[in-house]
């Protein structure tokens, strides 16, 4: 039996590109102003570009979902729920040509010259 949590947020696209992030919502509209502190959370990420699916969610102090404070409007105390990653381009860390992050290896692998357990 498959279960599916809901959140009882907005639904949104976090995009991040050229050093810019934009949140738009289902219907297109951006609310990247709105959620400033989850784009400056975006914008840290170690990516050159990145689009995730996310639900944006008030939480009370507790960390239980409000969509009463979310519909009121509130900027501060805002999470995203990232649960798909729709696009990746280029870590701060090696890429190949085609601009595909390459995974490094687990660290055992590493410290063990490669010949760790896989």
């Amino acid at each position: 039996m498959l279960h599916e949590v809901k959140h009882d947020g907005f639904r949104a696209q976090l995009h991040l590109a050229d050093n810019a992030v934009t949140i738009y919502g289902k219907n297109g509209g951006d609310l990247t102003r709105r959620f400033r502190l989850i784009a400056a959370a975006i914008a840290s990420l170690p990516f050159e570009s990145v689009i995730l699916d996310a639900e944006l969610v008030a939480c009370d102090p507790d960390g239980t979902p409000n969509f009463y404070a979310m519909m009121r409007g509130a900027k501060d105390g805002c999470c995203a729920y990232c649960f798909d990653l729709a696009a990746l381009r280029q870590s701060i860390g090696e890429a190949s040509s085609k601009g595909r992050v390459k995974a490094s290896p687990p660290a055992a692998r590493r410290q063990a010259g490669g010949r760790g357990k896989r």
